[in-house]
């Protein structure tokens, strides 16, 4: 297992969340004299009530379970147990409150009557993969290599930091591998008057240039390592983004009651309503029918290779949502496409089907027929209608 990360580490793990958060909409939150006010709300509870009591009792024993590691961070909704540091917990305590309310609102504003949580709702935040994975393998193996994940067992969600990530790791070294040969150049580039130079890099190449061809090298692999900087931070700081508000809208279709752990939940519907909520991240004012980049790729994907789902199978066969298997990707584009379309196209039929499936039984072994009847009967046309509907539909996006 990894070592606890330094604290200088820490740092900078920070700020490039705070960097990523402030470039997908959340500065109002983060800087300058908001940040205090921020914080404030999420103690008093801002919008969505006021902050429940502490459990100090329930929070001695989440720190006892998880170990000396770890301290708790609290906000009006959520008590956010982390071995982070507490800049990075703050953070994502804003992160959490703003998912909570963009939900609240949206499904309060769509006729649902919501549950009061009862208490605050539990999130852990590990530092690294590896801790994180040796906690995932005690519910579950096939998630121990997850993003994260939400436990219905203790109504829970874990994560972890993706800028700890070995991947992310290895390409940060890449790149400072990259800038230390560019600076190795530019250093020769500078002692030399020469018309003509005979550059030598870090890994014992040499080239032939012209001084003014030298210059524009210097200049284009610039440019091209500060973007590839840029990209690899947004892709992680996504990471952490997307996974965050995905866990936190399943902990919050259970709590707040818009999905019962009592139904017979179809994995399309569970995962389409996390994705869909994923667009948070984007604006911080909850979903707004705009596209899921990562989500819409997969579907594209997926349909130009010949790969698509088709939808009786979407909405009966739970297992293509195994994510230790490769359907798993199409399944979760094709998810968020088709909750998509229906709240744009039948958002009243939808909720009335999300109130219908919730007061459905365990499944049974009619569970595919049911599900198939039940879906017909919310939208009002057969399965083969609504797939051309919904194909034709995403076709114009």
């Amino acid at each position: 297992m990894q070592g606890a990360p330094r604290a200088s580490d820490r740092m900078i793990n920070a700020r490039r969340i705070t960097a990523v958060l402030i470039s997908l909409g959340f500065a109002a939150a983060l800087v300058g004299a908001n940040a205090a006010e921020a914080r404030k709300r999420g103690r008093e509870g801002g919008s969505t009530g006021d902050a429940a009591r502490i459990d100090e009792s329930g929070t001695s024993a989440l720190l006892r379970e998880l170990g000396a590691d770890f301290e708790v961070h609290h906000t009006a909704h959520y008590r956010i147990a982390h071995d982070t540091g507490a800049q990075y917990a703050e953070l994502h305590g804003v992160l959490f409150e703003a998912v909570y309310r963009a939900f609240h609102e949206f499904f309060q504003a769509s006729g649902f009557r919501l549950r009061e949580p009862g208490g605050r709702l539990d999130g852990v935040i590990f530092a690294d993969r590896t801790a994180f994975g040796a906690y995932a393998r005690k519910s579950h193996p096939k998630i121990e290599n997850a993003g994260g994940f939400y436990s219905s067992a203790n109504n829970r969600i874990a994560l972890f930091n993706s800028f700890s990530d070995a991947d992310y790791e290895r390409m940060v070294r890449s790149i400072e591998t990259a800038e230390t040969s560019l600076r190795h150049v530019r250093k020769q580039v500078a002692e030399s008057n020469a018309a003509r130079l005979t550059l030598k890099s870090s890994d014992g190449s040499r080239e032939e240039l012209t001084r003014e061809q030298a210059l524009a090298r210097l200049r284009t692999e610039q440019r091209s390592l500060r973007a590839k900087r840029r990209q690899l931070d947004g892709h992680f700081g996504d990471l952490n983004l997307t996974t965050t508000i995905h866990e936190c809208v399943h902990q919050l279709s259970y709590t707040l009651g818009v999905q019962s752990l009592s139904a017979d939940n179809p994995k399309w519907l569970s995962e389409g309503l996390a994705t869909y909520f994923e667009t948070v991240g984007y604006r911080d004012v909850g979903p707004s029918g705009n596209r899921n980049p990562q989500r819409f790729k997969s579907y594209r994907e997926a349909q130009q290779g010949g790969r698509l789902i088709r939808l009786r199978d979407l909405l009966t066969r739970d297992e293509l949502f195994d994510v230790s298997k490769s359907a798993a990707t199409t399944a979760y584009g094709q998810s968020w496409a088709l909750v998509h379309f229906l709240l744009d196209t039948h958002a009243e039929q939808f909720f009335s089907y999300l109130h219908r499936v919730a007061r459905t039984g365990h499944a049974s072994s009619e569970r595919a027929a049911t599900r198939l009847k039940m879906f017909e009967d919310a939208f009002g046309q057969d399965i083969a209608t609504t797939e051309k509907r919904w194909h034709a539909y995403m076709a114009t996006l």
